[in-house]
């Protein structure tokens, strides 16, 4: 979900990740100060990830993902395949 909001693109995800542990809750329900420490993360980044649910509709985003027979595969995920995990900068989930 963190890939699907405006202001935060791939290096501002992996930052995030990175300052949280690799938790994206916890990046979700983080600090405004604490998400400005995050290189790349401004004023509008920060309004998004502490106001997400106002930008981004999970439950439409799962029941596409439903209706295409489709499933995310999270990084924690032991689905996830492990020479990916091994990869400089592995992707933070697969379609």
């Amino acid at each position: 979900m963190l890939n699907g909001l405006k202001h935060v693109g791939p290096i501002i995800l992996r930052r995030l990740l990175d300052t949280f542990d690799h938790d994206p809750v916890a990046a979700l329900a983080g600090y405004r100060k604490k998400l400005l420490s995050v290189k790349g993360v401004g004023e509008k980044a920060a309004k998004v990830l502490a106001h997400w649910s106002e930008h981004f509709d999970i439950s439409i985003e799962i029941e596409r993902m439903k209706a295409s027979n489709i499933r995310f595969i999270a990084q924690s995920d032991d689905a996830f395949p492990p020479l990916l995990k091994e990869m400089y900068d592995p992707p933070i989930g697969l379609y």
